[in-house]
């Protein structure tokens, strides 16, 4: 659960604010997918929304808040743009963030489908996923899609 904050000084001193041109990081509470989140005089925000709207006030109605440095738990104002789905979705892929290319031939791929075949074969055998994620490097959410069959689908 997000902590309750209701001034700005409490916000921000959980924020690790270094020089403008770097990401400041939320210290606190983080959504599933690592955004961070807060308690703001009752709602559940997202910090970066949050801090954004202590910066340069309130948010049009549908506009997200995106980040230019890509980095979820970024709060510094310098590094965020408001803009619609649409923007969002062309800075995604503008940045690479959107290549569809499946297994190893994705830029930003850490596993060859010969692991991904050995690391199911090996589960199949009574390995632990904590087992293999540290084998393979990787998180152990990771090797649960794999396992699931929600990642590495097309082996």
């Amino acid at each position: 659960m997000a902590r309750r904050y209701n001034t700005a000084e409490s916000f921000w001193s959980r924020v690790e604010c270094l020089s403008s041109s770097e990401c400041w990081l939320w210290r606190g509470a983080t959504s599933s997918k690592g955004y961070g989140v807060v308690s703001w005089n009752g709602k559940d925000k997202f910090c970066h929304r949050l801090a954004w709207e202590l910066s340069f006030g309130s948010i049009q109605e549908g506009l997200f808040i995106c980040h230019k440095c890509d980095v979820r738990l970024c709060c510094n104002p310098q590094h965020l743009f408001s803009g619609t789905a649409s923007d969002n979705q062309q800075d995604a892929a503008l940045k690479g963030r959107m290549d569809r290319r499946p297994g190893s031939k994705h830029p930003l791929a850490i596993l060859h489908e010969r692991d991904v075949v050995e690391m199911r074969h090996r589960h199949s055998n009574g390995e632990t996923a904590q087992e293999l994620a540290d084998t393979f490097n990787v998180a152990k959410i990771t090797v649960y899609g794999i396992l699931a069959r929600r990642s590495w689908r097309h082996i």
